[in-house]
């Protein structure tokens, strides 16, 4: 067998409660200032819970205005003062003591981001990785997927059901590759292993508790060639009865479920969390680029699966460097040209992916990064960096790079010559829309003895024939260099039927250039 795991945890969790608080401030100050600018970590522990970092924003906030954020960001995680959960068990909204601890945004960093151009350079140096695959259809590897699927089916319960279940939950599924080649190939076979943890009510007993969880997976609409109920093994509260949860009993700090929040250790992960962070922030924008990339290649056919990394230097805009590597996988297109090809055609500055993604509108209509917070930076379909409206680029270059089958060969010698042409236009038209290349080349007509005297060619000679010739390769090697030497780019070697001259002669024509 060959086994991997990803893991997933609920807002509930502590570390994502922070995250999202973080993220309920970002929202607030770039809804009422666009151009704010920020960096609010958040720390919870018992009832407290602290606010630090930097923001710069005309919108005013007060700290009755945070503690404000707080408590409605606690009340839409599911901590709404659940009455089947006693103020020691778990953490009720108006038991939270807020600390705010703000300052204003260095100018020095500030300079290098608003720039007088009108660029932004980017907030902070750093690397950043985008992955997709082609494991499940939202181009996600399998483990996390379903980890999340199963996460959402038991918190969305327990939401509803605050008589039965409290919020701070977590999920992790193990996949089973059965060999290493399928892992490479992304093929999972079948879901081996599933880990539900989730708090319930001090009169449940761990058997019923057991039993509705085994239920929720159960309905959770797993893939039915992966998910077998009888050959999957299945941890549901492995420690026994789990009441008391939440921030009381469990700190919570922003930026530590950076693999939850991405890809779910199938790909490498960057240097800084997203959460708490406006969008010049590279750690944030950076992934949400990087990871349309990567989805981009996958889901054109050109990889199975594909990392692109990111790297940026505080101020300046443009990328220090893009990389692509598909681990093999690149099906027409190596990873040196993938790399390069991003590199010319997307500008992957902080202004080129706030305009992109709308980076700078969060709203209730389009995303607010409260709730990615609470769903995963990546892997929503609903997303504008999720968003495959670039396919037609990736497309073309497919098509560029793509050779034309033997049977299709074939199929040409049936053509006549307009029909011939068309369809060269239609390919053209596809691959460059209404842009027009054109290329110098030359043909060389080594020998025009013909073995074969077809009624339509005027160009074909018998040895007998007073204008036959054959040329030395010296002189074809001179030809050569002379149009080569005039720009042209091709050299074509088209002859006739000699029979004096085999599949040898011509090889070394081309071993001697």
């Amino acid at each position: 067998m060959y086994l991997f795991t990803s893991e997933v945890v609920a807002p509930g969790h502590p570390d994502k409660v922070a995250d999202i608080i973080a993220d309920s401030i970002v929202d607030k100050l770039i809804i009422g200032d666009s151009k704010s600018r920020v960096a609010s970590e958040v720390f919870v522990a018992g009832r407290h819970i602290v606010i630090g970092g930097e923001v710069t924003s005309n919108t005013k906030v007060t700290t009755e205005d945070y503690k404000q954020i707080v408590h409605d960001a606690l009340v839409n995680i599911g901590y709404d003062g659940n009455p089947y959960f006693s103020t020691q068990e778990c953490l009720h909204p108006e038991d939270a003591e807020v600390k705010v601890l703000l300052n204003a945004q260095s100018p020095d960093i500030n300079q290098g981001v608003d720039q007088e151009d009108g660029e932004t350079g980017a907030g902070d140096q750093g690397i950043m990785f985008g992955y997709a695959d082609s494991e499940t259809t939202n181009y996600m590897p399998s483990a996390i997927t379903y980890a999340r699927v199963l996460m959402e089916k038991v918190y969305n319960y327990a939401k509803a059901n605050p008589h039965e279940l409290g919020v701070d939950i977590k999920t992790q599924v193990t996949m089973d590759y059965v060999k290493k080649d399928n892992f490479e190939n992304c093929k999972p076979q079948k879901i081996h292993t599933i880990v539900v943890s989730a708090p319930c009510v001090a009169t449940m007993s761990i058997e019923s508790v057991r039993a509705l969880i085994q239920n929720l997976i159960d309905d959770a609409e797993l893939p039915r060639e992966l998910y077998n109920k009888d050959d999957c093994i299945i941890h549901i509260n492995p420690t026994g009865k789990y009441v008391s949860h939440s921030p009381l009993h469990d700190s919570g700090l922003t930026g530590r479920k950076l693999i939850v929040d991405s890809f779910g250790g199938y790909s490498p992960i960057g240097g800084g969390a997203q959460s708490s962070k406006d969008y010049t922030k590279v750690d944030r924008s950076g992934l949400y680029a990087s990871r349309y990339i990567a989805k981009h290649i996958v889901a054109s056919g050109l990889a199975k699966k594909c990392v692109v990394q990111l790297s940026y230097a505080i101020g300046v805009a443009k990328p220090t460097s893009v990389a692509v590597d598909t681990y093999g996988t690149f099906t027409s297109i190596d990873d040196d040209a993938l790399s390069t090809f991003v590199m010319e055609n997307f500008a992957l500055t902080p202004n080129w992916i706030t305009k992109k993604f709308k980076l700078d509108k969060p709203s209730k209509d389009t995303f607010l990064y409260a709730d990615v917070a609470a769903r995963g930076q990546v892997g929503q379909k609903d997303y504008p960096w999720e968003q495959l409206d670039d396919l037609s680029m990736f497309e073309v270059l497919k098509n560029q790079m793509s050779r034309i089958n033997f049977d299709d060969a074939l199929a040409l010698y049936d053509m006549d010559f307009f029909e011939l042409g068309k369809k060269a236009d239609d390919i053209r038209s596809k691959m460059h829309g209404k842009k027009t290349y054109f290329n110098i080349n030359r043909h060389i007509n080594p020998t025009n003895i013909c073995a074969d005297i077809c009624k339509f060619c005027a160009y074909s000679a018998t040895r007998k024939n007073p204008n036959q010739y054959t040329m030395s390769h010296e002189q074809i090697m001179e030809i050569v260099a002379d149009v080569h030497s005039r720009g042209a780019k091709e050299v074509h070697i088209v002859s006739a039927h000699n029979p004096n001259t085999g599949l040898d002669w011509y090889l070394e024509i081309f071993k001697k250039n």
